[in-house]
């Protein structure tokens, strides 16, 4: 009768309204990851155009691995999360591209517990993170700049020692901005920076699948 199809109605209305939002949060999502990709690319051919002045050798060896990275940073342009597990994968990828720079400058310890694997987190996170630390830190081979990825079966951490540079520009401190915004798009929860005199460490709250997330 008439009730029933009123409430059918609702119903209806209540499921586009979900849908709407869900479209809204996506735009949102991909708005901050348009941020990110362009400043990523940037970064790196930086980094390619001094090397070709030094050593050409290792610029093809950068090129070469910078095209496999950069290929994951562009089809992760349309997923908003992705699994640790897929997110380490590349991160190794990542690092061979650092390794080529800095050499014994740079060491990596991974300690992320099997389960939290196939939980979730925004794309490119990790890598920003790895980036933030190279950028703020002084990385030399006598002194290494140590970066440890770790969880605890709700949050996944990355942390590193702090080893101050000569001159350093405070940046803009977009990386961390960014990730804090999508954190509150997709979970309405945010990421954490904790500090001391001798580490900075930024806590990542694991996720379920995007799609889980909003109203459930």
């Amino acid at each position: 009768g008439g009730f029933d199809r009123m409430m059918d109605r609702i119903d209806s209305l209540m499921e586009e309204r979900v849908e709407y939002a869900r479209q809204i949060k996506h735009l949102e999502l991909k708005a901050l990851q348009a941020q990110i990709n362009p400043h990523f690319l940037f970064n790196s051919l930086n980094v390619l155009v001094s090397l070709i002045n030094k050593n050409q050798e290792t610029a093809v060896r950068y090129t070469k691995r910078l095209s496999t990275v950069y290929r994951y940073v562009l089809t992760q342009d349309v997923q908003d999360t992705v699994t640790v597990k897929e997110e380490t994968e590349f991160i190794e990828n990542y690092i061979s591209i650092l390794k080529i720079r800095f050499d014994k400058g740079l060491e990596f310890k991974f300690d992320i517990e099997s389960d939290d694997m196939l939980k979730f987190i925004p794309p490119m996170s990790l890598q920003l993170l790895i980036e933030n630390a190279v950028k703020h830190n002084a990385v030399l081979p006598h002194d290494p700049l140590v970066i440890r990825i770790f969880s605890d079966g709700s949050d996944l951490y990355v942390s590193n020692n702090l080893i101050p540079r000569i001159s350093c520009s405070e940046g803009t401190g977009i990386g961390l901005k960014n990730l804090s915004k999508k954190y509150a798009i997709l979970a309405e929860t945010d990421i954490a920076i904790l500090r001391n005199k001798d580490t900075f460490t930024v806590k990542l709250p694991l996720l379920r699948k995007y799609s889980d997330l909003i109203y459930t």
